[in-house]
C-alpha cells in the first residue's frame, strides 16, 4: 500500500516577493516476502554484508518545506527555505509525530553587469 497525498501553496506578495509551502504525507507498508511458490521460505535480502529475511516494515512520513523567494531586480535573488520531516507510527493520525531531519538553507545570486 502506497499513499502520498501532496499540497502546494504559493502567494506572491508583490513582484518582487513570493512564498511558497509544500506539505507531503507518504506512507508505506510492506509485508513480509516469501517464496509462496516453492518452499514457502522468506526470501533473504543482504543488510551490511549479512543475508537475513526480508521482513515486513511500514513507514510514515509527513514534510514540510518553506521557502521564500526575493527578487528585487532582474539577475538578483534571494532564497531562504526551510525544511521538517517528521515519522509516526499510525498512517494518517498526525497525533505523535516525531522530528527526524531539519534543514534550513540560504541562497544568493547576482547578476554582474558589463
Amino acid at each position: 500500500i502506497l499513499r502520498n497525498p501532496r499540497v502546494k501553496l504559493e502567494y506572491q506578495a508583490t513582484r518582487a516577493l513570493s512564498a511558497r509551502i509544500i506539505g507531503e504525507y507518504f506512507t508505506e507498508s510492506v509485508l513480509d516476502l516469501r517464496d509462496e511458490g516453492r518452499t514457502g521460505y522468506p526470501l533473504l535480502q543482504q543488510r551490511d554484508g549479512v543475508w537475513v529475511p526480508a521482513t515486513a516494515y511500514s513507514d510514515n512520513s509527513f514534510r514540510a518545506d518553506w521557502l521564500v523567494i526575493y527578487t528585487p531586480q532582474p539577475g538578483t535573488v534571494f532564497y531562504i527555505g526551510y525544511g521538517a520531516r517528521m515519522t509516526e507510527p499510525e498512517p494518517m493520525r498526525f497525533e505523535h509525530l516525531t522530528r527526524r531531519d531539519d534543514a534550513f538553507f540560504v541562497k544568493a545570486s547576482y547578476l554582474f553587469r558589463r
